[in-house]
């Protein structure tokens, strides 16, 4: 079975401009499986990484907290 980087290369080599939305290779439906619409319409494609969530948050909160930031958004009178 051919490899993803091997097809990539042939078709680039074969194409002057590169692979583009039109050249691209067809996708391997046995390796994947079907498309489908529930796979089509998904949210999330992998696992929640929650820590990452939990880091996302702590510093976006720690940047709306500081006070240099403050003193930029109130209204000056």
């Amino acid at each position: 079975m051919p490899s993803l980087s091997n097809d990539l290369a042939t078709a680039e080599s074969q194409m002057p401009g590169g692979i583009t939305q039109s050249t691209r290779p067809t996708l391997d439906a046995e390796k994947y499986g079907p498309r489908t619409l529930k796979k089509d319409i998904r949210m999330f494609s992998k696992k929640m990484d929650w820590k990452e969530a939990y880091l996302l948050l702590k510093h976006c909160l720690e940047m709306v907290s500081l006070s240099d930031v403050l003193l930029f958004t109130q209204p000056m009178d």
